[in-house]
């Protein structure tokens, strides 16, 4: 018994005219048959195959392959790599029907299958691009499939070897003609080990342009857009880049350094108000390495921003700024009248110069991230009083419930004041989860000229002097 080849159809169409200008594919052709017979063996046994785009087109590739041995095993395949033209949006209709051919002694030979109803699947270019490969179609007891689909000749043209942090800068894969999903990007940041899709679109900002930034042949961006907020730790190392999915590149890589070009912070510390709703006393900002001073290099941008709305700076010095030694220091004159949020995580943004040449725009890593505590408010309320026993007397009481602030380690937690005096004995203070409740004595009553009532001006200071504001 003769053993029989499928004659499976794939979607390509070579065009000699337009191969010039049509995308390059290559792709895997895998052939797997249970059938046993005698054709493979013969010495002069040869076998071919075709291609159909839209059922229309059949173009040999080949007909001259001589098998290594026959397959009567369906754990068994065989490859064929290829390579073809094909328009950019053409389907590919995938057929397998009732025809097979091979060479016995030198002389062609077509043998009809048996089946009547031929398999077939229909699939565009992009999603051979994307997914890779399509099912098996089974025909006459065989199973044909195609895979590891790729577009070839494409290579990432126009790239830098070394950017720096805040720096924009552009990839460019060329040649052009693909469709959008073959200019796949991915970035590696262990030595080509793992890689990772570039985000559909990237923001500098909210409120900033959203830019495309991945299946495009031209992307811009910043290596600290796509290595977050701990991208300091890929200083001085090299990211790699390159076009196509997992396990499947497109493009050999590049590797490009990303470095700092600018001391990195290293520390951010600050020395807080004394009360609630001061201003800051002093911010001190460590960094990696001390200025390049005999070069010329100056801070020329640097500022402090709120990570919860980065656009805003707190406090900013657009003028050239040096420091000795690693430590820049901001003292109160430099931050009168900044406050900050209880709460909010505040980072550096600066940029560095040489002379004219700007070292891009740095952001201070978030394990830096200068977090603000605020001091408690101080706060008191009048909760009830005690009249005074006859006219003209003062032992009248008032009792107040005090909360926040510093209070005191030694006598009165609190310093009470009725009418700008401050009360120093007789007054009694308990403490319950926090509130104080203070009983004032001596109170009695005020009377203007025309007879009537004053009220009584209370103040309550702390620790620190602090008071309600």
């Amino acid at each position: 018994m003769r053993k029989i080849y499928i004659l499976i159809l794939l979607g390509f169409c070579v065009n000699a005219i337009a191969q010039a200008t049509k995308p390059k594919y290559s792709f895997v052709h895998t052939f797997n048959s249970g059938l046993e017979g005698s054709w493979c063996n013969d010495p002069m046994g040869n076998w071919g195959w075709s291609f159909l785009v839209n059922s229309t087109v059949n173009t040999m590739i080949t007909d001259n392959f001589t098998p290594v041995h026959c397959i009567s095993s369906l754990d068994e395949y065989k490859e064929f790599q290829f390579e073809a033209f094909l328009d950019k949006n053409s389907f590919i209709n995938y057929n397998a029907y009732g025809t097979s051919y091979g060479r016995i002694n030198g002389a062609l030979s077509i043998i009809p299958c048996d089946d009547t109803n031929p398999s077939s699947i229909s699939i565009t270019a992009s999603e051979l691009i994307i997914k890779g490969s399509t099912p098996f179609v089974e025909v006459c007891s065989s199973y044909l499939g195609i895979h590891d689909f790729k577009p070839i000749n494409l290579s990432i043209s126009s790239a830098p070897t070394e950017v720096c942090s805040g720096t924009n800068f552009t990839l460019t894969a060329s040649p052009a003609g693909f469709p959008d999903v073959a200019y796949h990007w991915q970035y590696s940041t262990d030595n080509e080990i793992t890689w990772v899709n570039f985000p559909a679109t990237m923001q500098k900002s909210e409120g900033s342009s959203v830019r495309t930034t991945n299946d495009t042949p031209n992307i811009n961006f910043s290596m600290d857009e796509i290595l977050g907020t701990n991208h300091s730790d890929f200083f001085n190392k090299q990211i790699y880049f390159r076009l196509g999915y997992d396990g499947r590149p497109f493009t050999t890589s590049k590797a490009i350094t990303y470095s700092p070009c600018a001391p990195v912070v290293i520390g951010i510390s600050y020395e807080g108000p004394k009360c609630y709703g001061d201003y800051i006393n002093k911010i001190e900002v460590t960094f990696d390495r001390e200025l390049y001073i005999d070069k010329g290099e100056v801070l020329k941008s640097f500022s402090l921003r709120d990570r919860a709305n980065p656009m805003i700076s707190i406090f900013q010095f657009l003028t050239d700024e040096t420091f000795s030694g690693k430590t820049f220091s901001f003292q109160k004159a430099d931050l009168d009248k900044i406050t900050l949020e209880n709460g909010h995580k505040y980072f550096i943004q600066q940029q560095a110069y040489i002379g004219t040449a700007g070292k891009g725009i740095l952001d201070s890593d978030s394990q830096y991230d200068l977090e603000y505590v605020a001091p408690a408010a101080l706060k008191f309320i009048a909760t009830k009083k005690q009249d005074v026993s006859c006219n003209g007397g003062s032992d009248g009481t008032i009792e107040i419930k005090v909360w926040g602030g510093t209070p005191k380690t030694e006598g009165l937690k609190y310093n009470y004041y009725v009418d700008g005096n401050l009360l120093t004995q007789n007054t009694i203070e308990t403490t319950t989860s926090g509130e104080t409740t203070a009983i004032l004595p001596g109170i009695s009553v005020l009377k203007d000229v025309n007879g009537l009532i004053i009220p009584h001006q209370i103040k309550v200071t702390d620790a620190e002097n602090c008071f309600e504001k």
